[in-house]
């Protein structure tokens, strides 16, 4: 997905989740619904970014 920010054009990926059916299944307001749950965990980004002048990054770990 293409976004524009300020002038600054960007592509966005959307991350794809995988998710499950479990089998809890849960009452509200008198509608039934099915809860669900991640398969797998999901990973932070990484970025290396500037902040008036000092750069640094996200995501992963501190090094």
């Amino acid at each position: 997905m293409k976004l524009k920010y300020r002038g600054v054009s960007y592509e966005y990926k959307v991350p794809e989740i995988a998710i499950a059916e479990s089998e809890e299944v849960g009452k509200y307001r008198g509608a039934t619904f099915h809860f669900h749950k991640l398969v797998k965990a999901l990973s932070l980004p990484v970025f290396d970014l500037k902040y008036r002048g000092v750069s640094y990054h996200t995501g992963g770990s501190a090094a």
